[in-house]
């Protein structure tokens, strides 16, 4: 659906789901093959080839192209992920 207050000549569209999970899974699917996440992915790939697991701080750097907003959005996710501690520690190693 269109956003009510959509500047003119922008072109993104919103979602429903039913369910929080249909959300996220939509989301992931996103973050795992949209052009605006493949610095995330990028960034992913370099710490799993090390056998690390990145902090979720580092992969916010990689949304940087979502958003008009730029460095300021990432600034401000990271500052969520800090306020919140959603900081995780990962014991993953990957093969």
């Amino acid at each position: 659906m269109v956003p009510a207050k959509r500047a003119s000549g922008a072109k993104q569209e919103v979602k429903s789901f039913k369910s929080l999970r249909e959300s996220v899974a939509s989301y992931m699917h996103n973050l795992n093959t949209g052009n605006a996440y493949q610095k995330l992915r990028e960034l992913r790939a370099k710490f799993r080839k090390k056998g690390k697991q990145p902090s979720a701080e580092t992969l916010a750097e990689g949304l940087i192209a979502y958003s008009e907003r730029g460095k300021s959005y990432v600034d401000e996710i990271q500052q969520m992920i800090r306020f919140n501690e959603l900081q995780i520690k990962y014991d993953i190693q990957y093969d």
